[in-house]
């Protein structure tokens, strides 16, 4: 692998030390007045530093008052085997990506970390998903009680009733959701931890840190319809 680095650099009012150190925390502004000239939340540099380490990556910024600011990120990427502009590579990215574009997605996304959840939002905004999420096992089980959804995103290690438990309540007891396909999404990801996911009843199992490019492949291959992933060649059973 080889460090890839991306800088943006600006012509703005820049930043002191005290004011850099609070920018990549969530719902942190550096102007939290009402009479700000700049919206927002406060989520977008928060969300990105969340996505840049789950990929391996830091972010950051060098800046100085009256002068400006450089925005920085690094990350892991594979040294490429060939020459660059490959087209295969370039084929298999546009076919991972482009089935999530076809019809709107219900999703559950269900994680008592709220950065976990605000990551996969992130990672799925581009596309059109509509997204459900669930702090815990029992909200989870109370939302697949009443709503359909296409695809369930589940983490483990959650207090209270874990994520093995709660998949067991919804195949028992939630009607609309009995066979919706539920993705373990967990740092858990030795053998006999996949095993203990698939005998709970779930489908598949995507590791954190999240691959964004897995986790987009895993979501199209389990919403894909039967008859269209039969002619692709491909199989789905849902436990």
């Amino acid at each position: 692998e080889q460090l890839f680095k991306v800088a943006v650099r600006d012509t703005g009012p820049g930043l002191n030390a005290e004011q850099g150190a609070r920018l990549f925390q969530r719902f942190s502004q550096i102007d939290g007045s009402n009479t700000r000239q700049h919206g927002g939340a406060g989520l977008g540099l928060a969300i990105s530093k969340g996505l840049v380490e789950l990929m391996g990556g830091e972010i950051g910024l060098a800046s100085e008052p009256g002068r400006g600011a450089t925005f920085w990120f690094t990350i892991a990427a594979p040294t490429p085997e060939a020459g660059p502009g490959r087209p295969e590579a370039a084929a298999a990215a546009s076919t991972a990506i482009e089935p999530l574009e076809v019809g709107r997605l219900r999703l559950l996304v269900v994680d008592d970390v709220a950065v976990n959840r605000e990551l996969v939002c992130a990672i799925l905004s581009p596309f059109d998903v509509e997204i459900a999420l669930a702090a815990s096992g029992a909200e989870a089980v109370e939302a697949a009680l009443t709503q359909p959804f296409d695809l369930i995103l589940m983490d483990l290690q959650m207090p209270g009733m874990d994520g093995l438990a709660a998949t067991r309540a919804i195949r028992a007891n939630a009607e609309l959701n009995r066979t919706t396909p539920i993705l373990a999404l967990s740092a858990n990801v030795l053998p006999a931890h996949v095993e203990a996911c698939l005998a709970a009843g779930m489908a598949d199992h995507v590791g954190k840190p999240i691959d964004p490019a897995d986790l987009l492949g895993k979501i199209v291959k389990w919403t894909t319809p039967p008859d269209a992933a039969g002619e692709a060649g491909g199989e789905r059973a849902v436990a």
